[in-house]
C-alpha cells in the first residue's frame, strides 16, 4: 500500500506531532512506502500571498485603456459585439478618461488591482434628487454599474469586497438608495450584501411602450 501524506499550511502543531509519530509507524511498518507532497503547501502559500497582493483602488485615468478592455470582455462575454473591439476601444477609453479624472465627477469606479494588471471593477453615479421639505430625506441617489470580475478570479470572495467598497463610499455620501440591474447569476450576491426587490419600482424599455 502507498500512503501519501500532505502537509498544509493550517496544521496545528500538536497536529503535527501526531502526524509525525503516524509516518513513523508506517516508515517501520510498510517498509518506507511513503510518498510526501511538500508542492501542495508551496502551492498553498504562494496561493495566499498572491491574493494578498490584490488590493481595491479608486480607478485613475491611467487605467482608461485596461478599463475599456475589461469593459468588452464584459459585454461580450454573454452577447455577441456589433462594433469591432479596436473601435469600441477607442470610443470607451475617451469616455472612462473623462469620467475618472477629475474628484469633481459624479462617477466612481474601484479597481481590483494585482500590480501587474486589473482583475474587475465596479462603477457609481451619483445622482441628485429634486429638494424635499418633508421627511429629512437624503437628496442622492446612487447608481452601480459595470459590476465585473473576470472568470478566472471569480469564487474567491474579490467581487463580494469590491461591492462593499463601493457601497462603503455611497453610504458615506448621505445616499437614499442605491439602485441597479441584475443579471440572474448576481442576484445572490446582492442580496448578501442587503439589496432587496423593491415593489413600488417601475421601467419603461425604449420600444415597449
Amino acid at each position: 500500500m502507498l500512503h501519501v501524506v500532505i502537509l498544509t499550511k493550517r496544521c496545528e502543531s500538536g497536529k503535527i506531532i501526531c502526524l509525525r509519530s503516524t509516518i513513523a509507524k508506517l516508515w517501520r511498518d510498510n517498509e518506507r512506502r511513503i510518498v510526501c507532497l511538500p508542492v501542495a503547501v508551496n502551492h498553498s502559500i504562494t496561493y495566499h500571498r498572491w491574493m494578498a497582493r490584490v488590493r481595491i483602488r479608486l480607478a485613475r485615468s491611467g487605467d482608461s485603456r485596461a478599463l475599456a478592455d475589461l469593459r468588452y470582455r464584459f459585454r461580450t462575454e454573454t452577447e455577441s459585439a456589433t462594433e469591432t473591439r479596436s473601435r469600441f476601444l477607442h470610443r470607451c477609453t475617451s469616455w472612462m478618461r473623462k469620467r475618472f479624472r477629475s474628484g469633481s465627477s459624479p462617477w466612481r469606479c474601484w479597481v481590483l488591482d494585482d500590480g501587474k494588471q486589473l482583475l474587475g471593477h465596479v462603477c457609481v453615479q451619483l445622482f441628485e434628487k429634486i429638494p424635499n421639505p418633508v421627511n429629512d430625506e437624503p437628496e442622492l441617489h446612487a447608481y452601480v454599474t459595470n459590476f465585473y470580475v473576470v472568470p478566472e478570479m471569480r469564487s474567491h470572495g474579490l467581487g463580494k469586497r469590491l461591492l462593499k467598497e463601493a457601497l462603503l463610499w455611497c453610504r458615506a455620501r448621505g445616499t437614499d438608495a442605491v439602485i441597479l440591474w441584475a443579471t440572474p447569476g448576481s442576484k445572490t450576491l446582492y442580496r448578501r450584501c442587503g439589496f432587496v426587490e423593491p415593489a413600488d419600482l417601475f421601467e419603461l424599455r425604449d420600444g415597449t411602450g
